[in-house]
């Protein structure tokens, strides 16, 4: 996998939904990801001045209608007042949740870890749960223009 094309799709993920947040009108303070340490355990956005937002975005996990994300993302993904998963179609199965924004609140979200045949460990967070809501349906355009980027991720 390509570590700057999944930057590049984690980056693309979080201005979709900053963009829909500013739509509703939100004072937002974004963290510039490319700054200092990618993968540091800071939030993506803070709405307000006082919560503090997550971003996933990915292709959801079909098989299993889910998202999902790896166990050391736990932390960082549960403390978020509000997690957001930007979901991408895949380039070869459609799903349900192409195009869409979940909203999540991960204090009520359920998930469960579990382990590919492989022995790969990820956390899998089902889509159809009360927790997860879907709040935007991403313009066609922009859903291609994510998933360019995921197929360019392998």
């Amino acid at each position: 996998m390509n570590t700057t094309n999944i930057l590049e799709l984690g980056r693309a993920g979080e201005l979709v939904v900053i963009d829909m947040l500013k739509s509703l009108g939100l004072d937002l303070q974004i963290r510039d990801m490319y700054l200092e340490n990618k993968y540091d355990s800071e939030k993506d956005i803070l709405v307000d001045g006082k919560y503090r937002v997550e971003v996933k975005t990915q292709a959801p996990f079909v098989k299993m209608n889910a998202f999902t994300f790896l166990p050391n993302q736990v932390k960082k993904c549960t403390s978020a007042h509000v997690l957001y998963f930007v979901s991408v179609p895949h380039t070869t199965w459609p799903h349900f949740s192409d195009g869409w924004i979940y909203r999540a609140v991960p204090s009520e979200m359920n998930y469960y870890p579990w382990k590919d045949r492989w022995g790969k460990e990820r956390i899998i967070i089902p889509i159809k749960q009360s927790a997860l809501v879907p709040v935007h349906k991403m313009p066609d355009e922009k859903s291609k223009e994510l998933q360019q980027l995921l197929s360019t991720m392998y």
